[in-house]
């Protein structure tokens, strides 16, 4: 019974691998080998075809993104409009609405219904001053229905 060590080395292997064969008579152990060594060749060019798709793919999107911002830095260049980039969220407010004198103003503060006080309403108090906060709502409904008639009377 002869025993026989062959080393097989590729020049250019996927992985460098260095493969002893150990054989006796039995040449199904050399086919095994190599078949297997194949489908390992086979599974490293299909990982590269996956990348090199994959690296593709990645590229026609950077390209397809830097084509639109282009775009759009032109068409705001040449007067086709401020095209601002959308974000989520609340929108600005508009150009002219920001820029003010100042702050916002206040409101001017509501007086007491009642005739002849100078109280400041309250909305603790239904809207009238603290001394006529006991005063009947009914009696306070007429002192505002005759405000708004001598209001409109002066119009």
């Amino acid at each position: 019974m002869a025993v026989v060590l062959v080393v097989v080395h590729w020049a250019n292997p996927p992985i460098e691998r260095k493969f002893a064969l150990y054989f006796c008579r039995f040449r199904g152990i050399i086919t095994a080998l190599f078949t297997r060594i194949q489908e390992e060749r086979q599974m490293a060019t299909d990982i590269r075809s996956l990348v090199e798709e994959f690296v593709n793919q990645v590229v026609g999107a950077v390209e397809a993104d830097s084509v639109r911002r282009v775009q759009q830095a032109v068409t705001a260049a040449f007067g086709g409009g401020a095209v601002a980039p959308r974000r989520r969220g609340r929108p600005p407010r508009a150009a002219g609405a920001s820029v003010s004198a100042g702050p916002a103003r206040r409101r001017p503060k509501q007086l007491c219904p009642v005739p002849g006080c100078t109280g400041v309403a309250a909305p603790v108090f239904g809207m009238v001053c603290a001394k006529h906060k006991d005063m009947p709502k009914a009696k306070i409904k007429e002192f505002r229905a005759a405000r708004r008639a001598a209001k409109a009377g002066k119009k």
